[in-house]
């Protein structure tokens, strides 16, 4: 039995493509690798709420996961010194919640696009108050002189866009108060 090269192809490339969709982005590749501490300290304490991206069709997997997300951004916020601890669960000085709005996937290629936004929201504890709000996108591309194997880099290109989102989140939020 015999196939033709185009059924071959497009074999692949739906593998590719499943593999790729079926993937979510772990906390540990969100963190910015360089987020020195921030001039600005608010001090006190935060509690952080995370919503993640939508499925991937009705009854496949987030993208970003809420709690992956949340343990990104408690990792960042601790590395940068804006508060001097973040609350699980109870009273907190402030709440932050980072909303995952929009995540654009990049097409199958040399060069790879993701565009990411994310809603911060700063709020006083009982959420009635928000002293800060802001929509960040961020785009990063990645390509084959980053990575040779193509089905790494799509979700390359989310992770160093969600990376980027973070790392200029938290200088804003610095400046929040």
């Amino acid at each position: 039995m015999s196939f033709s090269p185009s059924l071959l192809v497009s074999a692949a490339l739906a593998g590719v493509l499943l593999a790729h969709g079926c993937a979510t982005v772990s906390s540990s590749v969100m963190v910015p690798e360089k987020l020195e501490s921030v001039a600005i300290s608010q001090g006190g304490s935060v509690r952080i709420e995370a919503a993640g991206s939508q499925r991937q069709a009705l009854i496949g997997r987030r993208l970003v996961e809420p709690t992956a997300l949340e343990a990104a951004l408690r990792e960042s916020v601790l590395t940068s010194g804006i508060y001097d601890e973040v609350v699980g669960v109870g009273h907190a000085d402030r709440v932050l919640a980072v909303t995952v709005e929009r995540i654009n996937e990049p097409a199958l290629g040399l060069d790879m696009t993701c565009e990411v936004s994310l809603r911060w929201r700063l709020m006083s504890d009982d959420e009635s108050q928000t002293f800060w709000e802001e929509v960040i996108t961020t785009k990063e591309t990645i390509n084959s002189f980053h990575e040779n194997d193509s089905s790494k880099r799509g979700m390359m290109s989310v992770e160093a866009a969600l990376r980027s989102n973070l790392r200029r989140g938290i200088v804003r939020l610095s400046n929040a108060g």
